[in-house]
C-alpha cells in the first residue's frame, strides 16, 4: 500500500483502504435505516476514537435517532 505513516517511533501502513471502510459504512447505514425506520434509535458512542466513525455512521442512516457518548 506504501503509505506508510510514523507516530514517535513506530510505523504505520494502512490495512483497509478508505474507500473500502466507506462501503461497509454505507452498507450498515442501509442496514439500519431498514431495521429501525420509524423507530428512534440510541447510538451509544465512546469517545476514544470512535466519535469519528459514529458520525458517519449516524449520517449513513439519514433517520432520527438520539446518540449519547460515554
Amino acid at each position: 500500500m506504501g503509505n506508510t505513516i510514523q507516530v514517535l517511533d513506530y510505523q504505520f501502513e494502512p490495512y483497509i483502504q478508505a474507500e473500502a471502510i466507506q462501503q461497509k459504512v454505507t452498507e450498515l447505514g442501509a442496514a439500519i435505516r431498514r431495521d429501525y425506520q420509524g423507530k428512534n434509535p440510541i447510538f451509544v458512542v465512546v469517545l476514544n476514537g470512535a466519535f469519528i466513525f459514529a458520525a458517519d455512521l449516524i449520517r449513513a442512516c439519514g433517520i432520527d435517532c438520539e446518540t449519547a457518548f460515554v
